[in-house]
C-alpha cells in the first residue's frame, strides 16, 4: 500500500470520527435540559402553592361569621388573623 493511499485513509478516519463526536455532542446537549427536567415541575407547584394560598386569602371574609361564631370572640380579634396572613404573605414577597 502506498503512503499517499494511508495519509489519505487516516485523514479519511479523523473526519469520520471529529464528525461523529460533534453529532454525538449535539445529541446530547438537545436530550438533557440545564436543570434535569423539573424546571417546569417547581414552576407549577410553585404556582398552585401562590394560588391555593392567594385564594384562601381572599375568601377569608366570607369564614369570619363561622370564626366569631366558633371561637366565641369579635370581629376584630378574627380580623387581626387576617391580617396577620396578609402581613406575612406581603412580608415574604410572594406577591
Amino acid at each position: 500500500m502506498s503512503a499517499q493511499a494511508t495519509n489519505m485513509e487516516t485523514e479519511s478516519n479523523y473526519v469520520a470520527t471529529n464528525a461523529n463526536n460533534k453529532l454525538s455532542a449535539e445529541n446530547n446537549d438537545r436530550k438533557m435540559a440545564p436543570d434535569g427536567g423539573w424546571g417546569w415541575t417547581v414552576v407549577i407547584g410553585a404556582f398552585m402553592v401562590y394560588a391555593v394560598a392567594h385564594g384562601f386569602m381572599a375568601s377569608f371574609g366570607v369564614f369570619v361569621e363561622d370564626f366569631v361564631n366558633y371561637f366565641e370572640s369579635s370581629k376584630s380579634a378574627v380580623g387581626g388573623i387576617a391580617s396577620l396572613m396578609l402581613g406575612v404573605e406581603l412580608g415574604s414577597g410572594s406577591t
